[in-house]
């Protein structure tokens, strides 16, 4: 259960990064240090604890993933972890962003 508190709050860390910068992807490195700075120093993580929920509880490919979490982690062929907004989140935004197709949208 604390892995996966764990990797509900480190997911809304994460989102909130992406959401405020350019970046779309965040390494477990740089959520570690702005998990761990947001909590401040009475609720700090180990880099293990972290990366351990991560890969149980927000990797795309587990059978444990939480599916309601706005990140995902991914994981590249060169070993490479990184998060970044869930599939279902991307097309949410994509679709806020595009004016509804119709008359209205087509007149100049």
């Amino acid at each position: 259960a604390d892995a996966r508190q764990l990797a509900t709050s480190a997911a809304a860390v994460c989102a909130r990064l992406l959401e405020r910068g350019p970046a779309r992807t965040c390494t477990l490195t740089d959520l570690w240090c702005a998990y761990n700075r947001a909590r401040g120093a009475a609720g700090l993580c180990s880099p293990e604890d972290l990366a351990g929920a991560a890969s149980r509880y927000l990797d795309v490919a587990s059978p444990k993933r939480l599916k309601d979490a706005p990140v995902v982690l991914r994981v590249f062929r060169s070993g490479v972890r990184v998060l970044c907004l869930s599939d279902e989140d991307v097309v949410e935004r994509v679709s806020s962003a595009v004016p509804p197709a119709g008359a209205d949208a087509l007149a100049v």
